[in-house]
């Protein structure tokens, strides 16, 4: 079955889109730099950026006159419509001023990380046919010196303050950020015609697999997200946000712009002072990805563990008595996956349970959730979640404790947001319908037939965020877009009645035992994190008669079960080897795989691996959107997989 909403909003006296909205559909805006026009006068005084690691506090008037004078800046130094600038560099205020400023020239900025390995930023400098470099800091400069040498560029810009010897700037063309905003003073701006059907990146994908792609991602591609997203998210014009995921990611890049056109205020952060900054900034709307939600979450369970065994026991219990609860609720309105269009008594049931239940839920709320929300700054009205599928218990959690969270999905190829929930039709477990202008359809993996309600497939999508292209390879481009505009986005899901998809793993992650069954480990692999002994874990198995798995375990609740146990061990390398933690594991993993609902005899995990160094962006083995880098992870324990299977 094709799928395809334009859905409108039915709560227009509650929540009202800016009234800048209309000028988005106006064929005026052709792009980006557009819309700071229009946010330097409707938005003139609200706070645009807080940036207390750079300094930098701006105005959205303040903030376009910097665009306005780097610009400038970049003019003077040579750059024209159309080139092509890397910038290199994690998440910052000045970041945004950087990729504004590049996109205002009618330029096209190359994106990724400075944290990213030298030879993947290397090879995007020179894949990308960049004329300049912007880079995070001097270290970023440094670590591409040999490559540099070789290249031909215009300009190197640093935006850190440091000082830069005499010696680098013989052999580079380079220059600190504030020297080049002095050039722009006195440099008269040339204003430049930009088109939406006109380059305005390349992202090049961090990716689980092989060498990253560029993806040629347009202005009208982009302007698009913040089009349709409206009749989906609603924000009230001044909220604060906090950002703290790479900002050069397609993600937190459309996010931001998005929240930009709301008028909101975006403090910037990082991991390490998260929970400290989202305590002090209290934001109203947060975006995240299922690892950090996962984070705060062990966080609290680790909070709760340490109370003495009374409290405990009340929190357990007001726990189990929300969460019946929600789930009851979730039957009586339609919004349960696994009761999709249940019967009349079904609901009438549930619906009982949950009246019953909503006093002592309301009690719980009071004395223990609105605590919980202070994790967050106790401001949060919404916090969206995507990059990466959201657990099943995570989902409950949040929603047993308020803290509304929307699921969304996308690719980076598309923008990258396909389809989202609402806070007014959250189907939990879903991720949502199509957005406006946008369609869905699963087919057959092998046969690309089209199927019905319920069928699981291939997840395929159109719409006007669709990527032009993977940048000069049209032979990786063939392969995922067709030439009527359809992408196939290489996830495998299913589309209920009311038109949700229900995303369930990726084509290329199923494993397939050596009896024949295919197994989707996504699912597997959310309900064994549910314990809160294990941090992570990849299902392995491929041609096996039964599934393994590699674990990372949660160091804080093995030293606590131990301490409970009174058992000794001082050596954490050593604990993971112990007979007792050995048998903890068999336990948990069986009853976590046995408690899915359809559970399969055959999904038991028969084997498994104990691991104590995690998966990490550092390490090479998670994307720097936090998701396992699978094959990366085979590569790295090839040996003792194999070992496992033994």
């Amino acid at each position: 079955m094709q799928t395809s909403t334009k859905r409108t909003n039915k709560n227009k006296t509650k929540l009202n889109p800016p009234k800048q909205f209309s000028a988005i559909f106006d064929e005026k805006v052709q792009s980006l730099a557009d819309l700071w026009k229009l946010y330097s006068v409707e938005y003139a005084d609200i706070k645009a950026v807080i940036d207390k690691y750079y300094g930098y506090e701006f105005t959205y008037k303040e903030f376009y006159e910097k665009i306005k004078l780097l610009s400038s800046g970049l003019q003077s130094l040579g750059l024209k419509k159309g080139e092509h600038v890397s910038l290199f560099s994690e998440n910052s205020s000045k970041w945004l001023l950087a990729d504004q400023s590049i996109l205002f020239t009618g330029a096209v900025n190359a994106v990724r990380g400075s944290a990213a390995p030298d030879d993947e930023l290397s090879y995007i400098l020179s894949h990308s046919d960049s004329v300049g470099l912007i880079a995070e800091n001097l270290s970023v400069i440094l670590r591409l010196k040999e490559n540099i040498k070789n290249s031909e560029l215009k300009f190197i810009i640093c935006l850190s303050d440091e000082d830069i010897e005499d010696s680098i700037k013989q052999d580079f063309p380079i220059y600190k950020l504030d020297e080049v905003l002095d050039l722009g003073k006195d440099f008269l701006y040339e204003p430049v015609e930009i088109k939406k059907d006109d380059l305005a990146t390349l992202i090049y994908t961090s990716g689980t697999t092989g060498c990253p792609k560029g993806v040629m991602l347009t202005h009208g591609n982009l302007l698009s997200q913040i089009r349709i997203l409206k009749n989906r998210i609603f924000i009230d014009k001044g909220s604060m946000a906090l950002s703290v995921l790479p900002t050069w990611h397609s993600y937190e890049r459309t996010g931001e712009y998005f929240l930009l056109s709301y008028g909101c205020t975006i403090a910037y952060t990082n991991l390490i002072n998260l929970k400290n900054d989202i305590k002090e900034y209290k934001p109203d709307i947060f975006i995240s990805v299922p690892r950090i939600w996962e984070a705060f979450y062990n966080g609290i369970l680790s909070g709760i563990e340490k109370q003495d065994l009374n409290k405990k026991n009340f929190i357990q219990y007001c726990l189990k008595i929300s969460e019946i609860y929600i789930k009851s609720k979730r039957i009586a309105d339609n919004r349960d996956i696994l009761n999709i269009n249940t019967s009349l008594v079904h609901k009438l049931k549930a619906a009982s349970v949950a009246a019953l239940l909503h006093p002592l839920h309301k009690f719980a709320d009071k004395a223990l959730y609105s605590k919980i929300r202070l994790a967050f700054g106790g401001n949060l009205k919404q916090g969206i979640t995507g990059g990466g599928a959201i657990t099943r218990h995570l989902d409950d959690f949040y929603e047993i404790a308020g803290v509304n969270i929307i699921n969304g999905y996308g690719l980076t190829e598309t923008s990258p947001c396909l389809s989202a929930n609402s806070l007014e039709g959250n189907l939990r477990g879903s991720v949502g319908k199509p957005l406006d202008e946008t369609e869905l359809k699963i087919v057959d993996p092998e046969t690309f037939m089209l199927l019905g309600n319920h069928k699981t497939g291939v997840v395929m999508a159109k719409g006007p965020q669709v990527m032009r292209g993977y940048y000069k390879n049209p032979e990786d481009t063939d392969k995922i877009l067709s030439k009527d505009g359809w992408i196939n986005t290489g996830d495998l899901g299913w589309i209920t009645q009311n038109g949700e998809l229900v995303l369930t793993g990726r084509a290329k992650d199923i494993i397939v035992l050596s009896n024949g069954e295919n197994i989707e480990p996504q699912t597997i692999e959310d309900a064994c994190l549910k314990s809160p002994f294990i941090d992570q874990i990849m299902l392995v198995g491929q041609d096996q008669a039964s599934l393994g798995a590699l674990v990372i375990p949660n160091e804080e609740s093995i030293k606590l079960w131990f301490e409970n146990h009174n058992i000794k061990c001082h050596d954490f390398s050593e604990i993971t080897k112990k007979p007792e933690i050995q048998k903890l594991f068999k336990k948990i993993l069986t009853e976590c795989v046995k408690a899915r609902p359809h559970y399969r005899p055959f999904e038991k995990i028969q084997y498994f691996k104990i691991l104590n160094e995690p998966f990490t962006i550092e390490n090479g083995l998670m994307t720097q959107t936090m998701k396992l880098r699978k094959n990366e992870i085979q590569k790295r324990y090839e040996n003792l997989i194999k070992e496992m299977f033994e």
